[in-house]
């Protein structure tokens, strides 16, 4: 089972059985339920990581689209979704540090043989990442935080021990998968995070 811990702060956070998310306090019920049910024990209709950028995303124009951070864990793997001012920090067998800072869509990523992932709020360019504060318990649900932890069980890492792991992949986001709604889990693809600087409304 996957462990978590969270620091108090005005953010939503989540933790389920498959990952965790850091979401504006504005998030409506509905799109926090959906995001609990994608990241839960239960199989979704399709790749975890689509059906969040879908919930996240679909039919919403990027000028007024919400902030998010969301971990979704795989054997082997952590997929990475970052819009806006959050982080999101992956210890493992190739750290990596991911935020939606100066970019008009958001970022995603996979790192492989995560460790713990930490997903942090209100994130500042010179932002040196400490984390003082009481840290508290949270396995599964809900709670106010500022920035929320998860430690994968052990078991997840077996695909990378067996050499099924994927490496660290990075994929653009283009505007027009916005407008029609295309999601996917990312490509490789060598370099940094893509940035998108378009911003066109909904056709």
């Amino acid at each position: 089972m996957t462990s978590g811990d969270y620091l108090p702060g005005s953010h939503l956070a989540v933790v389920e059985a498959h990952g965790a998310a850091l979401l504006p306090a504005s998030t409506p019920g509905e799109v926090l339920a959906a995001v609990r049910a994608a990241l839960g024990p239960d199989e979704p209709d399709g790749e975890r990581a689509a059906v969040l950028l879908e919930t996240l995303t679909l039919g919403t124009r990027l000028s007024v689209l919400p902030p998010f951070a969301v971990a979704v864990l795989a054997p082997g793997r952590v997929d990475l979704l970052v819009r806006g001012p959050y982080r999101v920090a992956v210890t493992g067998a190739r750290p990596v540090q991911v935020d939606g800072l100066h970019v008009t869509s958001w970022r995603e990523e996979s790192a492989e043989a995560p460790t713990l992932v930490e997903l942090t709020g209100d994130v500042e360019p010179a932002d040196g990442g400490d984390r003082p504060g009481l840290s508290l318990t949270l396995d599964r649900g809900v709670a106010f935080a500022g920035s929320v932890r998860i430690a994968p069980e052990p078991s997840m890492l077996d695909a990378v021990r067996t050499g099924q792991g994927a490496g660290a992949v990075v994929a653009a986001v283009q505007p027009d998968d916005v407008r029609r709604g295309e999601q996917r889990r990312p490509r490789s693809q060598a370099g940094s995070p893509a940035e998108v600087t378009e911003d066109e409304p909904p056709r």
